[in-house]
């Protein structure tokens, strides 16, 4: 292969230089582009993926609050009063607000479900709104439903 001029070229580099950075350049993206591919693959494929393990998480608590039974207390209130009956009252509240939580959402997807497939038709506003049922007529200031009637004696009884 001849020799080439570096003045030829005009950039300074010869025409090894190059193919040796082209070279290069090529190696890097043939690394760097499957990658990228693996990367964005997994952050995609992380939500669905099912080889995650769910940790376990025990219904009731794992620790009894009647141990709190043996802490010093200091005077006051006995322990069971000041630590065991709180906590037991907190757990109930805690159960009943989960089975309140999951009603509501088992609920709404009903109601989304219902929506979807059009089982439930969705009136023109004011037409089916609570305030437009027609009820018995009130006057403004009628009290006659919150007193009785004065009765009138009359024949002398």
């Amino acid at each position: 292969m001849p020799a080439v001029d570096v003045g030829v070229c005009g950039s300074g580099l010869d025409l090894k230089g190059k193919v040796n950075k082209m070279a290069n350049r090529d190696r890097l993206l043939s690394v760097l582009v499957p990658a990228c591919a693996a990367v964005l693959m997994c952050l995609f494929c992380v939500p669905t993926c099912s080889a995650q393990v769910r940790r376990y998480q025990p219904r009731t608590p794992t620790l009894s609050p009647y141990l709190n039974l043996t802490l010093f207390n200091g005077g006051g209130l006995p322990n069971y009063y000041a630590y065991v009956r709180p906590e037991l009252h907190q757990q109930a509240l805690n159960e009943r607000e989960q089975a309140l939580t999951r009603q509501q959402g088992q609920t709404i997807q009903r109601l989304q479900n219902e929506i979807q497939r059009g089982t439930v038709p969705i009136a023109e506003t004011g037409t089916g709104s609570w305030f437009m049922t027609l009820g018995t007529r009130t006057s403004y200031l009628d009290t006659t439903r919150y007193y009785p009637a004065v009765r009138v004696n009359r024949g002398g009884r």
